[in-house]
């Protein structure tokens, strides 16, 4: 597997001294994100520990400041959107492809990417899990990014508070919190999501860039555990 780079010496006390971490870049706009996750959910669950840590962080695919309505990538998108079903086994609802004919939507990946730097300080083990509801609300409900509405839905899976989840996302600490992952990912390269990355003995290394199966994952997975 490919190695990335290594954590430069003056880094290097910030970063775990035991075990591996993963980080999985992801964006909630990313279609192959949104079929990925089944894969990142079934990591999550059944391969990490204290000593193999998962880490969701957002690469801000869509900043906010200059969004433009979906028409412009609307027709590229319809059109993949059957083999992504097909190869991933995620199926993309019948609001979302409308709101891709219509063309007028504007997404931007800012506030789900707050919404999920503030999950982190509330739950860090379950990012998998909020990361995946985000991609629900957007890729099979219809939901926009803006507004409440897709927070809301992701706070009723959740059980948790909507109030203080949307109070979050204008937070000025949550907002840096989440410009600061997403300059992480672009230090390290990521410019394409998805993307998984292993953090092992100060070394990085690039286990998936764009969508695999659990097979293929797992197998890369335990190539790193044995080296």
């Amino acid at each position: 597997m490919a190695l990335l780079k290594e954590v430069p010496l003056a880094t290097q006390g910030q970063v775990p001294d035991r075990g591996i971490t993963l980080y999985y870049f992801y964006d909630a706009l990313c279609g192959w994100c949104y079929g990925f996750s089944p894969v990142i959910g079934k990591l999550a669950e059944e391969r990490t520990s204290e000593d193999l840590r998962l880490e969701v962080i957002s690469g801000n695919m869509v900043p906010e400041e200059g969004a433009q309505p979906i028409a412009g990538m609307a027709q590229y998108i319809l059109s993949a959107i059957p083999r992504l079903e097909e190869m991933t086994g995620v199926q993309m609802g019948e609001a979302y492809k409308a709101i891709l004919r219509d063309g007028s939507r504007v997404y931007s990946s800012g506030r789900p990417g707050r919404a999920l730097a503030w999950w982190k300080t509330q739950d860090p083990t379950r990012q998998a899990d909020f990361d995946g509801l985000l991609q629900q609300g957007i890729f099979r409900e219809g939901l926009p990014t803006d507004g409440e509405a897709l927070y809301r839905f992701v706070a009723e899976k959740l059980d948790i508070d909507p109030e203080g989840l949307l109070r979050a996302i204008d937070d000025e600490q949550i907002a840096y919190a989440a410009n600061t992952e997403a300059q992480f990912a672009r230090e390290l390269g990521i410019t394409g999501f998805p993307a998984l990355v292993a953090l092992k003995e100060g070394k990085f290394y690039l286990l998936a860039r764009g969508y695999v199966s659990e097979a293929t994952l797992f197998q890369q997975l335990d190539t790193l555990l044995k080296q």
